[in-house]
């Protein structure tokens, strides 16, 4: 062997053990594998031909069946009645909603009981992380957000009773029980989620104890990716429908606009009847909630970003943005389905002012008007006309400008109208008022002017002649003298 192997076949052999030392570290090494957490579903819906189910905002209906009845046809529509789409299944396929690329959830074809001329269906939805890392202190509780995914869920709190170095003791509490649980660390608890006396959202509610010690608990908390709990069987039809008794959970966005300071936004739900009032606006806004007899409920207030979720009535106020200046605050309501809004009517404030480059010009200067029109009033003005008329003495040069609007927001200003007159003979004359009309938000027509006419003073050009004269001895225009100094008079007249 010449000493370039043995190098190599001495280094083999170094190499050796550090390999077989690494490998039975590594078979010490527990494997761990990547726990799925999973789906939440609706299991055993049956259907006969024709009939539907709504799921949140969508329906699905058992729209058709081969001859054989081994595949169904599944179509689904939005609110609206619009289809969103539709698969034909056989047993065990999916069709995901609303679309594959995105899917919030499935609907599985379970079972086709031919017998029965009947079919059964699952509603899943993947499992989905809504907050990591939620850390819970001892007799302290976490409440989850008031909307994941857009969709309003239901109120659900979860107390921590008691902790331990590998376990904690829980509280959860739902709209309508209380569950308690140990939860061990490394494992989860799943809590379904009751829709009717025969239905079941399950696992609605999964937490994940990642940590736990004698003072906190650490957790992983999942909900559907799609948490509606609004779930009712209905009949055929094309789509579209609307659950004949609406749910008690404010699932249904109602409002979604603007509010002002001292305004109540009426509210009835399903016969009953609220008044949401806001009291002041600010990175807190504050609220009361009123009956109908004016009656103060509760009065709270809710940070910008986040939502109160009332528990006197079945409301959701979420507060997205507001204006300290204007004294208005961007909202979001949410109420049962069936909830009715009544609109809030506001008055504009029109206002419209002239003025000019000069109110004293000459016969052959031009003119210049400005007018400025603004809604300082908290209502819309739509179909603005802006009209300003020629006085006598003065003919339009040119004119610049929209004239005319389709809606004058609260709080905005048209942009400055300008046209440029010519005067056309000497004298005294008035300008204006200007007239605006619009209509209000009522439909009514509305008009406003600009006030007291301007006064404007027009001058004719002048001719000017200068004669002079000078003194020796006598006045004269021409004059022959030694004198060093000579008295000059000079005459001007127009």
């Amino acid at each position: 062997m010449n000493l370039g192997n043995k190098l190599v076949e001495e280094k083999k052999m170094k190499k050796l053990p550090l390999i077989m030392m690494g490998l039975l570290i590594f078979s010490l090494v527990p494997y761990v594998e990547s726990a799925s957490v999973g789906k939440a579903s609706i299991d055993q819906v049956m259907l006969s031909l024709g009939e539907s189910v709504t799921f949140g905002d969508y329906k699905i209906q058992f729209a058709d069946i081969d001859q054989a009845w081994t595949q169904a046809l599944i179509k689904v529509y939005a609110k609206d009645g619009s289809l969103v789409t539709s698969k034909v299944l056989p047993t065990g396929y999916s069709l995901s909603v609303p679309d594959n690329d995105n899917p919030l959830f499935y609907v599985r074809l379970a079972w086709i009981l031919r017998s029965n001329q009947k079919i059964l269906i699952s509603l899943e939805s993947e499992l989905e992380l809504v907050e990591g890392d939620v850390q819970i202190n001892k007799n302290e509780a976490y409440n989850l957000p008031y909307k994941f995914n857009d969709v309003v869920i239901p109120a659900i709190k979860v107390e921590v009773t008691n902790t331990y170095e590998n376990k904690a003791n829980v509280r959860i509490v739902l709209p309508y029980e209380t569950i308690t649980a140990t939860i061990f660390e490394g494992d989860h608890y799943a809590v379904p989620y009751k829709l009717t006396s025969d239905f079941q959202y399950s696992p609605y509610l999964y937490l994940y104890l990642k940590n736990a010690t004698t003072s906190y608990a650490v957790f992983d908390v999942y909900l559907p990716k799609y948490p509606t709990t609004v779930f009712q069987l209905g009949e055929g039809g094309a789509g579209g429908t609307t659950p004949s008794a609406p749910g008690a959970e404010p699932t249904e966005l109602v409002y979604n606009d603007i509010m002002y300071e001292g305004e109540n936004l009426i509210i009835d739900i399903n016969g009953t009847e609220y008044a949401l009032g806001l009291n002041t606006v600010g990175y807190y806004s504050s609220f009361t909630l009123f009956d109908k007899d004016n009656n103060p409920l509760k009065s709270f207030e809710v940070k910008k970003g986040t939502g109160y979720e009332l528990s006197e009535a079945p409301l959701v106020v979420e507060l997205i943005n507001y204006e300290s200046e204007y004294k208005r605050a961007y909202l979001r309501v949410y109420a049962p389905r069936g909830t009715e809004v009544a609109p809030i009517v506001r008055d504009p404030k029109i206002e419209v002012s002239v003025s000019t480059s000069s109110t004293e010009l000459l016969l052959n200067d031009e003119l210049l008007v400005f007018i400025n029109v603004e809604n300082s009033g908290r209502g819309r003005a739509d179909n603005v006309n802006v009209v300003a008329s020629i006085p006598t003495g003065f003919e339009l040069g040119s004119e610049i400008g929209t004239w005319s609007l389709d809606t004058l927001n609260p709080f905005t200003e048209m942009p400055v109208l300008v046209y440029l007159l010519k005067p056309t003979q000497v004298g005294k004359y008035e300008l204006g008022p200007v007239v605006v009309k619009y209509y209000d938000e009522r439909g009514v027509e509305r008009e406003v002017d600009s006030g007291n006419p301007l006064s404007i003073t027009v001058y004719a050009i002048p001719k000017v002649s200068v004669t002079g004269e000078a003194f020796n001895g006598t006045w004269g225009t021409y004059v022959h003298t030694q004198e060093k100094t000579v008295k000059l008079k000079f005459t001007i007249s127009a």
